[in-house]
Formats: C-alpha cells, structure tokens, sequence
C-alpha cells in the first residue's frame, strides 16, 4: 500500500513539473539571406499572412504522431519533438501563399522575410499543440509571355 502511495506522489509531483504549458515565440527571418534572383525579375504584390496548426501526440516519445490533414503540405520531414515549430512554419508559409489568391488576383509565388509567431501549448512530451502566424511581403515572379 505505501508503495503506491509512493508511486502517485511521485507521478503528482511530475506532472506538477512538466504539467499543461504555453510558450510563445517570435522569429524573424534571417535578413542577411541572399537571393539569387535580381529585383527585376520579380514585383513585390504586398502584405500577406497565413496561419497553421500542428497537434502531435507522442505515446512513446520517440515515435510522433501527427494528427490532422499535413499531406495537403506536400512532402513533410520527419519532425522531432524539437522541431514541431519549424514544420509549423512551414506549414503557416504554404497557407500563406494559398490564401493570397483571395487578396491578390493571380497570387503570389513566394514570401519574402517571413516573420513567424509560434505559440505552443498542450501537455507535452505527450501531447503538444503548436500553433505558428506568418507575416510577410508577397513576391511574384515575371514570366514572359
């Protein structure tokens, strides 16, 4: 009896330490990248922003699973559990650039200097819920016609 007294005391005490969280970060591309493109071969469309969400659920911990619709995303790595807010972002771009065919006629090809904020919460290891936003100019690249 007392050792599972023990035994609950010590799993209430983890999860008083682990327990439900929130974090929020900010990111900002980093703005030494060069392009290999000139200013000329594309036009600067404007302001577009794209939201996404990851849930992933790690009964194992080395073993994550994702739920929800990221085969939309196209081909998605392997996220490990340190890198949940970088497939986010990834996410939050390619929604970014969809969504911009409702503002801008025609679209937009890519976005230029991302900023991203990326909240995550839920009960991690186990459980963990991240949620990024992408700000960012349009660009749209000239083709001849």
């Amino acid at each position: 009896m007392r050792t599972k007294k023990q035994f609950a005391l010590f799993i209430a005490v983890l999860f008083l330490f682990t327990g439900c969280m929130t974090v929020k970060s900010h990111y900002q591309a980093d703005t030494t990248v060069h392009i290999n493109i000139d200013s000329d071969q594309y036009d600067i469309v404007g302001d577009i922003e794209g939201e996404a969400e990851l849930k992933v659920i790690n009964p194992l911990i080395i073993f994550p699973i994702m739920i929800g619709n990221t085969m939309k995303y196209g081909k998605i790595e392997y996220a490990s559990k340190f890198r949940f807010n970088t497939l986010a972002i990834q996410m939050a771009i390619f929604n970014a650039i969809e969504n911009a065919e409702a503002k801008y006629p025609g679209g937009v090809d890519a976005v230029l200097t991302p900023k991203s904020t990326v909240i995550t919460t839920g009960f991690p290891p186990f459980y963990i819920v991240t949620n990024a936003k992408v700000r960012g100019k349009g660009i749209r690249f000239k083709t001849s016609d």
